[in-house]
Order: C-alpha cells, then sequence, then structure tokens
C-alpha cells in the first residue's frame, strides 16, 4: 500500500553545538574569566604587561585574528573519513578482488589529527598562529621549549648493598646525608644484626634504627 514502515531520524544540531566565540574587550570580564578558569592555579597572565589580571587586549586581538584564519566556512562529516573504518575497508576490498596491501595501505592518514606545521604554512596561517604563541608565551617559547626537552634527567641514585661490586659501606656518611634508603633491606638488617638492633620491620624502619644508631656513634 505504499506505507513507509519503520524509523526515520533527522539528524539535527542541539542549540549548543551552534557556537559563536564571546569577544569581550572589558578588562573587568576578561580578569573575572580568567580567573574563574585559573581556579586554584597561579595566573599567569598576572605578569603581562597591559594585564590586570586577564589577556591583554594584544593578546584577545591575536587570538581573535587566530580563530577567524582557522574557522572553516562550509562543514560536512562525510568530508573527513573515519580512518579505522577507512582501513578495515580497504582490507576487505583487498581481499574481496585479490589485491596486494601496500606499503601506502599500511600508512594510516588520519585526517582527523590536527594540522602539521607544514600543512598550517601551505594554508597561509602559520604566521598568524606563531604571532599568537608570540604574544602569549614571549620570543623565547620555543628555545626554552626546546631547552627543557635536550636536559639531562636527573639520574637515580644507585643502590648500595646489591653486590655487584660494591665496596665498604659507609653508614654514617649515609646516615649524616639522610640517604640509607639507597641501602637494600639485606644490608640494613645485616647492620642491625651486627649492632645487636632489632631486625624487624620494613625498609624505611631499618634505615630510620640503622640512622640513629650510626649517628649516635658518632656523637
Amino acid at each position: 500500500n505504499g506505507e513507509l514502515i519503520g524509523l526515520h531520524v533527522i539528524q539535527t544540531p542541539f542549540f549548543d553545538d551552534i557556537r559563536n566565540p564571546e569577544r569581550y574587550h572589558d578588562g573587568r570580564v576578561l580578569s573575572e574569566a580568567t580567573a574563574a578558569a585559573c581556579g586554584d592555579a597561579p595566573n599567569l597572565f598576572a605578569a603581562v604587561p597591559g594585564s590586570t589580571g586577564g589577556a591583554s587586549f594584544d593578546q584577545v586581538k591575536k587570538c581573535e585574528h587566530l580563530i577567524d584564519a582557522l574557522a572553516i566556512d562550509t562543514y560536512d562529516p562525510a568530508d573527513i573519513a573515519n580512518p579505522t573504518l577507512a582501513r578495515h575497508y580497504r582490507a576487505l576490498e583487498c581481499q574481496a578482488l585479490d589485491l596486494p596491501w601496500t606499503e601506502y595501505d599500511e600508512k594510516t592518514i588520519d585526517p582527523t589529527k590536527p594540522p602539521t606545521a607544514e600543512e598550517l604554512q601551505g594554508l597561509g596561517v602559520m604566521e598568524i598562529v606563531e604571532s599568537f604563541l608570540k604574544s602569549t608565551y614571549g620570543t623565547n617559547h620555543e628555545a626554552e621549549r626546546l631547552e627543557d626537552e635536550t636536559a639531562p634527567k636527573a639520574k637515580r641514585p644507585k643502590t648500595v648493598g646489591g653486590g655487584l661490586g660494591d665496596t665498604e659501606i659507609d653508614f654514617l656518611g649515609l646516615a649524616k646525608t639522610d640517604e640509607l634508603g639507597r641501602c637494600t633491606a639485606a644490608v640494613l638488617k645485616r647492620y642491625c644484626k651486627e649492632n645487636e638492633l632489632a631486625v624487624s620491620g620494613v625498609k624505611s624502619a631499618l634505615a630510620a634504627r640503622v640512622k640513629e644508631h650510626a649517628l649516635r656513634g658518632a656523637a
């Protein structure tokens, strides 16, 4: 009879999904918004020249410029492929048509990832991004980031009493520098046994016992 049977769903965006970035230029509003966003964390904008506790006017303008440059005029979810499904369908296609799985197929192209610096450069917005970064983080931000990344990692103190080439252990020196925690529990127990101390308890209790005895003996 031509009657349509089934559930028909018309996808419409929620009201909250349609957003326009609010653009406030009132210093008081900026300060209140920044304080609310920071919570208990320190307000990094407080030390920015020209700021009253919130983002400066120059930072706000550069942020607006960046938002405009990255704006998407037309958007359709069908324009962005799901990388997992695309790989799955490609594998099915290769099996059905007896096609080889090539090196290109092995490379997962994920269009949902943020654009790289090269892609931003091609879009002509890299200069705008760098201008915003400099206004927010300063001119030395990149150098400071690289310095942090290349800084030598703190080495873990060597365990004392592991049995690999250990020399005579300076318990008094370790006690003075509060480094008895580097000793193994077996070494601490041996010290306690040799000095007629209790050998019960966890490692921290053993270390405290050895420290008290070593410092008392040196007094």
